[in-house]
């Protein structure tokens, strides 16, 4: 402890003579103090402050503390009888009268005194007078002396201006920082760039700003994966083009700087190159290099930058040398090296205050870090000379300890506000710092990496045997478990992940998180096979277990298999129930990508029960968060989804338009399954756009098939139509399993339609129909008989999307048969009324309308209904696009 007394001579006098100079002047002090984090008290007259001598820089808060009492006493000296400020060790409240006795300090003249010890810690900041007192006490005695003069930090901008460019904001590209290699370019962005970028206009700047705050979420992360490379290489495009632009507005020159070129990363150093070449020759900027090598030494890649370059080593850091450095100074470089691992430099001084040091004094402290050459710069307040570490380590001793928790819990804190994404590089860092993760940040970690597809470093950790030491022996065995399994789920074939399961051994965890996440990818893996029972058992047992848990981003995918359960199940109500919280607490959670699949799964639920405008808000959700998260596998799954609605309400050309989108989608290349699903519904969408047979795609999965029975029937070729049906009918497509954390291509009908039904009993049924029609119009007898049984058919259920088609599909057939009328009037009563219940459903009107006077069938259904009496003769017919028959 550490303590500063001030005390104002003759000051009964004084506030009787100058009252308001006298509460100013306490003010002052007190405020001066109060910023340096000293908790103050009266004793004798005297204000006395106690100061936490742990704190991080502590003696520059004290340096601070005291440049403010000097600069208000010579202000104000002439104006009061003189006073006395006392900086020392603990000193017992009743020697205070002693101490201020004993201190010289002549009337009308002010003295700042400190103790032996405090007045070592001062030296390299203050000069002091060669007399010193010995103050007497019981059983000790004190040396003080007293201060001449306080040496202030000189103001230093963030580096020496070019004298070609004294008005210039660089982009200053800083390679070999971080741990991501997008780091450079996300901290290009800084706030003097966008102060400069301001006069583009709010829209450009909410971009950079969005795409900005994606990437510096991933900065911990040193894998770049194939979304943050994509964006990150977007984002410095667009930072250069509206730099660009910015500085032409404002008369500059452009101007890069390029610092460290020979840390480059391939990847990140390449990416810089193709955007220079891009932009900046056609800016007229300058590029200059900052280098520590020769420039003979630099990467060749750098030649061929096509505008001016002029490459200027670095200046020189004088060695750090352990013995020389104030410790205190030592400590605040010792906090920005380590911060500069997994920060952006420009929250260095946030981060100091956010561990109580008052912005102004750490300001200082980094102005004073410049003045003794300890950093090159204040932009990027972290030392470079070789060997810092280590001595600021053997130096430091015991503090570093300190200061790594210090470091530890601002790491924890940006990953707790949602500024740092978690993955395994967190892990680690949290274990250089001296600290383990919490058993769900791990899980979290890890989970988060899966998403990602970054599995470079945990594969690597788990091949050299040291991802136990990461997440403790304990954890290791389940977590792995939890990885390999998870990583089969969400990336591999049907036959992969059936392999990696039998070749698991089933693990098991004291730690409820595990356990519960254990249960849930049993309960996954048993939905896959369709052992609905076996995947509820598992699953509530999961739910028991978390809900007893404060982790709200383990409930929303443990609720949303138990939704899917029960949709499996048919319990529909209740599955939307559970989808409905689950996404409420993705979202409560800012959990992008569960909530991006809880979203989209909710606009299954509510597709299949008819809500199709409710379908389509959950499905933007759904896309917005898949973008959000990097998870473009589940973004492009809700676009196509997307398109299916727009083809449920008869918007044809829209959703022409979005699966035309998908099919030219840019890199990464979609997988197989993927492509032959979404030409099948281009075909099948421009077959209810045209009046002819379009081109059949080049290969056709189960989709295509169905849909290639479907246009023989819709363009006349009733034998075919009936052949190709039998075909099919004779060996059905068995359909895969049901995948349910990948998105699902082998059909547009899976983790929908197919979620309810087994793929046999969907396309045996909807096959089952075409053919029934297609005999139907070839007079064959077999034709009733072929459409009863699927009348019969008990799977026929209430909220089945295809059921209003089923139904008028049978009155077709009646009504070619020639049936009686009363068969045909109580067919057509029925599939009106089907379609009527899942049109009510809908609960936007324009979706509404659409839907019974856009949709081809639907539209032909209305009309027949309004002949049958079924509507009144003067209601309004529904419009279509271009006006059908049943038959063509």
């Amino acid at each position: 402890m550490i303590q500063l007394i001030f005390h104002v001579r003759f000051q009964s006098q004084f506030r009787r003579v100058r009252p308001a100079l006298f509460d100013s002047l306490e003010k002052t002090i007190e405020r001066s103090i109060a910023v340096s984090g000293g908790r103050i008290r009266r004793s004798f007259h005297s204000i006395v402050a106690d100061f936490d001598a742990d704190a991080i820089g502590f003696w520059i808060d004290i340096l601070s503390v005291i440049e403010n009492i000097h600069a208000v006493v010579e202000k104000k000296k002439h104006e009061f009888f003189g006073c006395l400020c006392v900086l020392s060790e603990d000193i017992d409240d009743d020697l205070l009268p002693l101490l201020l006795r004993t201190l010289p300090s002549k009337a009308e003249s002010s003295g700042i005194w400190c103790s032996s010890p405090a007045r070592k810690r001062l030296e390299g900041f203050v000069d002091f007078s060669d007399c010193g007192v010995s103050v007497e006490f019981e059983s000790k005695s004190g040396n003080f002396s007293e201060i001449e003069k306080v040496k202030g930090a000189s103001e230093r901008g963030s580096a020496p201006a070019d004298d070609h460019f004294p008005d210039t904001v660089p982009i200053v590209v800083r390679f070999g920082v971080g741990n991501s290699p997008l780091c450079p370019f996300v901290d290009a962005y800084t706030p003097a760039v966008r102060v400069l970028l301001a006069a583009r206009g709010v829209k450009t700047n909410e971009e950079l700003d969005a795409l900005h705050a994606q990437l510096s979420k991933e900065r911990l992360r040193s894998e770049a994966t194939p979304w943050t490379h994509e964006r990150g290489k977007r984002f410095f495009q667009f930072l250069l083009d509206a730099y660009r632009e910015a500085c032409a507005a404002q008369g500059q020159t452009p101007r890069i700087v390029i610092e460290n070129p020979d840390k480059a990363d391939p990847t990140a150093r390449d990416a810089f190159i193709d955007a220079c070449n891009a932009t900046a020759a056609r800016a007229g900027a300058v590029v200059q290099i900052h280098a520590a090598c020769p420039p003979e030494e630099l990467p060749a890649e750098f030649e061929s930058i096509a505008c001016p370059l002029a490459c200027r080593p670095q200046d020189p850091l004088p060695a750090f040398s352990a013995q020389d450095a104030d410790p205190s100074l030592c400590e605040v470089a010792y906090a920005c090296l380590l911060f500069g691992a997994y920060f952006p430099p420009d929250s260095f001084l946030d981060l100091l205050c956010a561990e109580g040091k008052n912005k102004d004094n750490a300001r200082k402290t980094i102005a004073l870090l410049l003045d003794n050459k300890i950093i090159r710069s204040i932009d990027y307040p972290a030392p470079a000379q070789p060997g810092f570490l280590e001595e600021a380590e053997e130096n430091l001793g015991r503090r570093t300890h300190y200061i790594r928790a210090m470091v530890k819990n601002r790491l924890l804190a940006w990953v707790g506000a949602g500024k740092i994404t978690p993955c395994y590089n967190l892990l680690e860092a949290l274990r250089s710092l001296g600290a383990v993760a919490s058993d769900a940040l791990i899980l979290e970690a890890l989970k988060s990496d899966l998403a990602n597809r970054a599995f470079r470093d945990i594969e690597a950790a788990i091949a050299n045997k040291s991802f136990s030491a990461v997440v403790g022996p304990e954890r290791a065995p389940a977590l792995r478990y939890c990885w390999t399994a998870l990583k089969a789920l969400l990336f591999g074939s049907e036959e992969h992940i059936v392999g990696t399961f039998k070749r698991l051994e089933k693990a098991d965890s004291p730690i409820p998180t595990y356990k519960s996440q254990i249960l849930t990818i049993e309960a996954m893996y048993l939905m896959m096979t369709r052992d609905v029972n076996g995947a509820l058992s598992a699953i509530k047992s999961s739910m028991a277990i978390i809900q007893k848990t404060p982790r709200k981003k383990e409930i929303a995918p443990v609720y949303r298999l138990f939704a899917l359960v029960n949709l499996a199940k048919k319990e529909l109500t209740d599955a939307i129930e559970y989808l409905s919280f689950a996404v409420e607490e993705a979202e409560s959670g800012k959990n992008h990508e569960e909530l991006a699949v809880c979203a989209y799964y909710a606009a299954a639920a509510h597709f299949i029960y008819g809500n199709i405008s409710k379908t389509q808000r959950l499905i933007a959700q759904a896309q917005r968060h898949a973008h959000l998260s990097g998870r473009l596998d589940w973004e492009r799954r809700a676009q196509f989804f997307l398109a299916r609605c727009h083809f449920e309400i008869g918007g044809y050309k829209t959703a022409f338009a979005h699966f035309t989108a998908l099919a030219q989608s840019p890199p990464p290349a979609p997988a197989p399954a993927f492509t032959q699903t979404v030409d099948a519904w281009i075909f099948r969408t421009q077959l209810y756009l045209s009046e002819t047979m379009p081109a059949l795609p080049a290969q056709l999965n189960a989709d295509g098939l169905m849909f290639k029975v479907e246009s023989h029937y819709l363009c006349g070729q009733y034998q075919q139509a009936v052949e190709l049906a039998d075909r099919i009918l004779r060996s059905p497509p068995a359909g895969g399993k049901l995948l349910l954390e990948q998105p699902d291509w082998e059909s547009g009908f899976a983790q929908c339609e197919m979620l309810v039904f087994t793929p046999a009993q969907f396309w045996t049924r909807a096959l089952s129909a075409w053919r029934a029609l297609s005999l139907c119009k070839l007079q064959d007898p077999r034709a009733r008989a072929a459409m009863q049984e699927i009348m019969q058919d008990e799977q026929l259920w209430e909220y089945d999307p295809g059921a209003p088609f089923l139904f008028f599909a049978n009155y077709l057939v009646l009504h070619e048969a020639k049936a009686p009328e009363i068969d045909k009037n109580t067919a057509i009563s029925i599939a009106f009324k089907r379609l009527q219940s899942r049109a009510v459903r809908i609960n936007d009107i324009e979706t509404r309308r659409a839907y019974l006077s856009k949709q081809h069938w639907n539209a032909i259904l209305f009309d027949i209904a309004k002949e049958h009496n079924l509507i009144s003769k003067e209601a309004k017919a529904p419009t279509r696009d271009t006006q059908r028959s049943a038959t063509r």
